[in-house]
C-alpha cells in the first residue's frame, strides 16, 4: 500500500489557507493537519535519534492513517516525479536530464550529466586563456554550460529527494517503474544510485570493486564544523558525517562520509547536526590501521564526496 511522501509543511484547521512549516507544528497538533497541496491528514512524527549510528533524525509529516492523497498531489510519487520533470524539461531546454518514454514512464539519463560536467571542465581549463583579447568566445561558452550544469544537479537532486521521502516499499517500486536510470545505454539499479546513511558499507563496496562510474546520490548528515586546508589542491574544505557502524566477524567497521567542498562559499553554507542529499562523485581514502578500544578492534573506512557547485546538495525533510 502507498503512503505517500515525507512532508515539511501543512495546513491546519481553522487556519483557511495559511501554511505552517514544521518547526511550528507539533504533536499535539495531530488531527488538525493537512497536506498543502490536497487536504488529506496528515500527522506529525516527532524527531528521534537513530540508535546505530547516533545520528539525528529531523521530525516530519505522513498521511493519517487511512487517508490518501488526491492522484495528482505532488506529495505522491508520481506526482512528485511529473512535477519534478515538468520543471526539469522547463528549464533545460533542448536536451533535458529526464525524457518521456512511448510506455509513459521516464528516462533518467546519467549521460547527459556526466557529458555536462566534462564539457565544463573543458571549458574551465580554457578559463585562463578565455578572459584574455580575442578569447570571447571560449568565455561566452563557459558562463551557459555553468548554468545548464547548475540546472542538471538540481534535476538530479531532485529525484534523490523523491527517494528519500518514500516511506513504503510499494512507494519504491512505483519509483523504480516511473523513473529510469540508464548510463551508456545500460540500466542503473536504484541501489546503484542512492545511498542512504544505512548503505555507506554497500557504497564502500561498489566502489571498491570500481563498479560505479557516474556521479551517485546521497544522504548524509554532518557531524562536526568545517576544516580548512590551505594546501590541498583541489577540496580545500571538508566536513565529517555520522558514520554507519557495521560487526563483521568480531571487528567493529566504521565507514565514515566526508563532503569535500572546492568553493568555500558553498561550504560555507552547510550546517552540523542538518541532513543533506548530494548528488556528486565518490572515491575511497586509506583505511585505518586496525586498533583496539573498548574490547573491540575497530576499522575506519573512509568514503569521501567531491561538491563544486551549490546546486549539488539541498536539504532533506524537516531541515529548511
Amino acid at each position: 500500500m502507498t503512503k505517500g511522501l515525507k512532508m515539511d509543511e501543512a495546513r491546519r484547521d481553522g487556519f483557511g489557507e495559511r501554511i505552517f512549516p514544521i518547526k511550528e507544528l507539533c504533536k499535539e497538533l495531530n488531527g488538525t493537519l493537512r497536506c498543502k497541496n490536497c487536504n488529506a491528514q496528515v500527522q506529525y512524527v516527532s524527531s528521534y535519534t537513530k540508535e546505530s549510528s547516533k545520528r539525528p533524525v529531523a521530525a516530519y509529516l505522513k498521511l493519517w492513517q487511512g487517508a490518501e492523497h488526491e492522484q495528482s498531489c505532488p506529495f505522491t510519487v508520481k506526482g512528485a516525479v511529473e512535477q519534478l520533470v515538468a520543471t526539469s524539461e522547463s528549464v533545460e531546454g533542448a536536451d533535458p536530464l529526464m525524457v518521456l518514454q512511448s510506455d509513459g514512464n521516464y528516462l533518467f539519463r546519467m549521460n547527459v550529466l556526466v557529458d555536462a560536467v566534462g564539457e565544463l571542465e573543458r571549458s574551465r581549463e580554457g578559463g585562463a586563456t578565455a578572459a584574455q583579447p580575442g578569447h570571447n568566445r571560449e568565455a561566452a561558452t563557459f558562463r551557459p554550460s555553468g548554468r545548464r550544469l547548475a540546472s542538471y544537479f538540481r534535476s538530479a537532486v531532485g529525484v534523490a529527494r523523491i527517494r528519500s521521502l518514500i516511506q513504503e516499499s510499494d512507494d519504491l517500486n512505483l519509483l523504480k517503474q516511473l523513473l529510469i536510470i540508464e548510463y551508456k545505454s545500460n540500466k542503473v539499479s536504484w541501489n546503484n544510485f542512492y545511498y542512504d546513511d544505512e548503505r555507506y558499507q554497500a557504497l564502500y563496496k561498489a566502489l571498491k570493486s570500481r563498479r560505479i562510474q557516474y556521479p551517485v546520490a546521497v544522504q548524509v548528515t554532518v557531524k562536526g564544523s568545517i576544516e580548512h586546508y590551505a594546501n590541498a589542491k583541489k577540496f580545500a574544505w571538508s566536513c565529517r558525517c555520522y558514520s554507519q557502524i557495521v560487526e563483521i566477524d568480531g571487528t567493529r567497521h566504521i565507514f565514515v562520509p566526508t563532503i569535500r567542498f572546492s568553493d568555500e562559499q558553498v561550504a560555507s553554507g552547510i550546517a552540523a547536526g542538518k541532513t543533506y542529499l548530494l548528488v556528486c562523485s565518490a572515491w575511497l581514502g586509506n583505511d585505518s590501521d586496525p586498533q583496539a578500544k573498548d574490547g573491540k578492534v575497530i576499522v575506519y573506512k573512509n568514503v569521501s564526496f567531491g561538491v563544486h557547485n551549490p546546486s549539488q546538495l539541498r536539504l532533506d525533510v524537516g531541515g529548511e
